[in-house]
């Protein structure tokens, strides 16, 4: 009996063990159970949010490419800029892929994943705005510029017109010009006339030869060695144009070499040629009262430059007003 109770007890402590241990075995594959269940559903719960992260991703990357790529037009500058900031939501979208990969994923990676998509969307959103900025930017510029270019054509024409009013007033300048000097021309050539109109003629324009005695007598002599002096006489003609006053008359003897009698300190000088404007050497000027009423007056010069006279025929030139009002010649033997 002792040793049949033993047996029992021995058998029912190691049912009791088995069952302990068998309930621990059930509680542990419970609690392994419940573990797993939650990890799946963490797990299923990330990858629901991970595939969500991609959706937007590429939503977002996609819908910013469109975007950028309707901002486009035919500025090339602009066009270029855009495929720069297209580039640069590539790298910032690769950044975003890298940390959804399945060998990165966790809960730190999936946090910097969501931070990057953030920043991908306030660059793409910030990128529109540059570039919305810049086209108003250029919108204004164009339309700065087709006002300059409506300014400048303005300009053009207004300066084509000024030339054509200056071309114009050069011509007609020239035509007045062209007249004026006309004008000056007849005006000159009706001075001439009327100067020379006004010119006081001579007429009896003759020299002798005299020689001065001891006894102060003058003789009239023909033979050039025995002259000492030369007397030249004309008489002047009425001209009612010349009115009377005084007439300075410019009076030229010439010897028979053609050289002009000159002595400056006995009178002698230079007078302009009015008609031919030369410069001409005389040899002594008479100044006279010239009276209207009486014109037909003689006059007369000596000459007596203390130089022996040569034989021959000298010339004998008067003039009024710069103009040849007379001529004669004279011989000595």
């Amino acid at each position: 009996m002792t040793d049949s109770n033993d047996s029992k007890q021995r058998i029912t402590a190691v049912a009791i063990v088995i069952g302990v241990l068998l309930l621990g075995l059930i509680a542990f594959l419970l609690f392994n159970k419940v573990n797993q269940d939650k990890q799946l559903k963490s797990q299923a719960m990330e990858l629901e949010e991970v595939m969500a992260l991609k959706t937007e991703l590429e939503e977002d990357y996609h819908t910013a490419l469109s975007d950028l790529d309707e901002m486009k037009g035919d500025n090339e500058e602009l066009n270029a800029l855009i495929e720069g900031q297209k580039e640069e939501l590539k790298a910032q979208k690769d950044k975003v892929d890298s940390l959804l990969s399945s060998n990165k994923r966790n809960k730190r990676n999936l946090a910097s994943a969501k931070d990057e998509l953030a920043t991908l969307r306030s660059q793409t959103s910030q990128y529109l705005a540059e570039i919305q900025a810049l086209k108003e930017q250029n919108a204004q510029l164009a339309d700065a510029n087709v006002n300059l270019n409506k300014d400048k054509t303005k300009l053009t024409e207004d300066l084509n017109i000024e030339r054509t009013n200056v071309s114009n007033l050069t011509s007609e300048k020239k035509v007045l010009v062209s007249e004026k000097e006309e004008l000056e021309v007849i005006k000159e050539d009706l001075t001439t006339k009327v100067d020379f109109a006004s010119v006081v003629k001579v007429k009896g324009v003759t020299a002798t030869g005299w020689t001065i005695k001891k006894s102060g007598k003058a003789v009239m002599k023909t033979y050039a060695k025995n002259v000492d002096q030369l007397k030249v006489c004309f008489n002047t003609t009425p001209n009612k144009l010349a009115g009377s006053g005084k007439e300075r008359f410019m009076i030229r003897v010439i010897n028979p070499v053609g050289e002009t009698m000159a002595i400056e300190e006995m009178g002698s000088g230079v007078f302009t040629n009015t008609r031919t404007g030369e410069e001409i050497r005389y040899t002594q000027i008479k100044d006279i009262d010239y009276d209207l009423a009486d014109a037909d007056g003689f006059y007369c010069m000596d000459w007596a430059p203390n130089v022996p006279f040569q034989k021959g025929t000298y010339e004998l030139e008067v003039y009024n007003e710069g103009y040849l009002a007379g001529s004669g010649t004279c011989t000595l033997k």
